[in-house]
């Protein structure tokens, strides 16, 4: 029996970290890694044995092709990796601070990422997929992407596809004002939402307990939500029962980034697989705790 088939669709980034805890300015060894919260989503999956696409853009340079060669050794299919001539693929530098802050800084302005185009889209479209994973992350990148992001979704619609999103609001790419309405739209056409407490704050101005947090996002439409806590686990909700799933037990958190991207691919795959709310959850939190433990999302291992 075939297994699960996924699309992701977003802007694969390289990420430049410091080795060791320290400010930038100061004098640092660094390394590089494959990041952006769908190619996470999407390289977790492939992973877990799904069979996963992925759409979006990359430069016409050595980061491109980092990231191509990445998702390729990850078996992640890149027929709708677009090489964008005319732009630089996406980076940030990521500061590590000595109290253990990660502070990104962005520079994915008139960049690949954000120029992924409806014709991506509509080109690179698999025949027959099972589900569309999407996050508010690309929308950030600008008007080009965001309607890329709506044509995915309008093309979801039209052929009953599942679609999945994770509204992973970054303050510094755009203003809580500004997002609220493209998270509000994203979360009404999803039939899964993994969402943070700090993701529901922005959409319903409220931080509010769980409960009230999934009975708003379960208004939208939603027929299954997920509220990820960190270290404190997970809430599920499909309407009729709500679960609570504890998070992993960790040794020691190196990096807690890219955790939550690891989660939804865990309890996607799960879920696409026919489990449960509580296994496919448990699956999610194994697959964030499994990334925690280590820095940065993907490195490039050459």
């Amino acid at each position: 029996m075939m297994g699960p088939r996924v699309l992701t669709i977003g802007a694969p980034m390289i990420a430049v970290l410091p080795t060791e805890p320290r400010p930038l300015a100061l004098d640092a060894r660094y390394r590089l890694v494959v990041g952006g919260a769908e190619v996470n989503v999407a390289m977790t999956l492939a992973r877990l044995g799904v069979d996963v696409q992925f759409i979006g853009r990359v430069g016409d340079d050595p980061l491109g092709e980092l990231i191509a060669e990445h998702l390729v050794a990850a078996g992640v299919g890149v027929a709708g990796l677009v090489i964008d001539h005319d732009r630089a693929t996406d980076l940030y530098l990521r500061e590590w601070l000595a109290d253990g802050v990660r502070r990104p800084l962005y520079y994915r302005t008139q960049t690949a990422g954000g120029a992924l185009a409806v014709a991506d889209v509509e080109r690179w479209w698999p025949g027959s997929i099972d589900a569309v994973h999407l996050t508010g992350i690309t929308p950030a990148l600008g008007a080009e992407a965001t309607g890329a992001i709506r044509t995915a979704l309008g093309r979801a619609r039209a052929e009953g596809v599942l679609v999945s999103v994770d509204p992973n609001h970054r303050p510094r790419l755009w203003s809580a004002d500004e997002a609220r309405p493209v998270l509000l739209e994203l979360a009404r056409a999803a039939s899964i939402l993994l969402l943070s407490i700090e993701d529901a704050e922005v959409m319903f101005e409220t931080s509010g307990n769980d409960a009230s947090i999934i009975a708003a996002a379960h208004e939208l439409g939603p027929e299954i939500v997920v509220v990820k806590r960190g270290g404190d686990g997970a809430v599920v909700s499909d309407r009729t029962s709500m679960v609570h799933v504890p998070a992993e037990s960790v040794d020691v958190v190196v990096d807690p980034v890219g955790a939550g991207d690891a989660f939804d691919a865990g309890f996607l795959a799960g879920h696409l697989r026919g489990w449960g709310l509580e296994r496919s959850a448990r699956l999610g939190a194994q697959c964030g705790a499994a990334v925690v433990g280590v820095p940065g999302e993907h490195e490039i291992q050459r």
